[in-house]
């Protein structure tokens, strides 16, 4: 999805994905995904249901200038949301 998203794979993310435009819904990182309604299985299955976790993530998380560096603060990230839910 970073990869996709920041135009290091050779893939159209306009195909897969709609970024959220609008300023009041860009509470967090600035590659927030619009979830739109889907009726095909393909898409609900392999694209959709990412989404809500990539929303989630922080500015932190996916403000990153390499891949390495995304994988390394989404590791954390999830290391700190399962300490804080036990």
């Amino acid at each position: 999805m970073f990869k996709i998203l920041t135009g290091r794979e050779n893939v159209d993310a306009s195909q897969l994905f709609q970024l959220v435009t609008l300023d009041r819904e860009l509470r967090g990182h600035k590659l927030k995904i619009f979830k739109q309604p889907c009726y095909k299985n393909v898409r609900k299955y392999l694209t959709q249901r990412i989404i809500n976790e990539w929303n989630r993530l922080t500015v932190n998380v996916v403000d990153t200038q390499s891949v390495s560096s995304f994988k390394s603060r989404l590791d954390d990230y999830w290391s700190d949301m399962g300490n804080q839910q036990a």
